[in-house]
């Protein structure tokens, strides 16, 4: 791809289709016309309804990248364009600059197939990789953005080679995803519905039966605090140091005799519970500190990252790389 202009920054050309983008090395002109020459091949989910966003980027002091051209281009547009062109020409919309800036751009389309006949050796292959989770993760890293990249290298070289995909950056957590949105769920019913509505939607809808609202309330309540026990459980021997769980219960009650109101309060803002639980969370704290000691051991929780995203990479020999 080339470009026409009256501009004399070094300039880069960044293509991004969906959530995938490329970008070209700066380049420098003289007489206006910069020239990359270049190759890239993207990923594309929906022929007639995607775009290819094009932006020609200056690069300033302090590394500062400025948007100088942009325009989003249909990809079937591009492709019929290209059938009947070497190299068709676009207009792109400056900023802050008088006239018109070129861009010569042309592409083609490939479509998926199984049948090795239509092997295209300059295109490869699409490699999917799925991403689900990692465990047991090393607790220094909890609470820090990771990221999945995947390279592809010849033969059996090992790292070094340009990321091909990478995944979106995910904080580790002891706590999974479906196990944090499930607390919010639980804390938005807590707030908008009263006993009696959140215990028809827990017994159900059938009419062949009474609903014993206290009955269904009480159910609610008691699996409540089971899971705020387990994640106290928890939290004591985190907190225990290797103690054990009779130093940590020692803890807990001297706590409680001496400054009752602030440990709730500091167990209900670390718990994420509202104000109207913590008489119950008094009264679960005051249990605990009270149990006998073997019965609060609690496997601690390992730090997970959880991706669940889907990697598309291009191999273009399978067999050898």
């Amino acid at each position: 791809c080339g470009v026409v202009t009256s501009h004399g920054r070094p300039l880069s050309c960044t293509l991004q289709l969906g959530a995938s983008s490329w970008r070209s090395h700066p380049t420098e002109s003289e007489d206006g016309d910069f020239l990359w020459d270049e190759q890239v091949f993207l990923m594309v989910d929906h022929l007639d309804q995607q775009l290819l966003l094009v932006q020609l980027q200056e690069r300033h002091t302090w590394n500062h990248d400025r948007v100088f051209a942009h325009q989003g281009i249909s990809i079937k547009e591009v492709i019929e364009r290209s059938r009947w062109q070497h190299m068709p020409s676009w207009s792109l919309q400056a900023a802050g600059s008088e006239g018109t800036t070129q861009m010569l751009l042309s592409g083609a389309f490939h479509p998926l197939t199984r049948k090795r006949g239509n092997f295209y050796k300059d295109l490869g292959s699409l490699l999917l990789v799925t991403v689900d989770c990692a465990r047991h993760i090393p607790p220094e890293l909890e609470d820090r953005p990771l990221m999945i990249r995947c390279s592809v290298a010849p033969g059996n070289a090992a790292g070094g080679s340009t990321p091909a995909a990478q995944s979106f950056p995910v904080r580790c957590s002891r706590i999974s995803p479906v196990q944090a949105g499930q607390a919010i769920v639980e804390r938005l019913l807590m707030c908008n519905f009263d006993q009696t509505a959140l215990a028809v939607q827990i017994a159900g809808d059938s009419s062949d039966e009474e609903v014993d609202v206290k009955k269904a309330w009480e159910a609610y309540v008691e699996s409540d605090e089971d899971r705020w026990r387990e994640r106290l459980l928890q939290l004591l021997q985190l907190s225990s140091g290797g103690r054990g769980a009779r130093a940590s219960t020692k803890d807990l009650k001297a706590w409680l005799d001496r400054d009752r109101d602030g440990c709730i309060k500091k167990m209900a803002m670390i718990l994420e519970l509202p104000v109207w639980c913590q008489p119950r969370l008094g009264k679960l704290l005051d249990d605990l500190a009270e149990a006998v000691p073997e019965a609060q051991a609690a496997q601690a929780l390992c730090v997970e990252c959880h991706w669940r995203q889907q990697l598309r990479v291009m191999v273009k020999s399978p067999r050898e790389q």
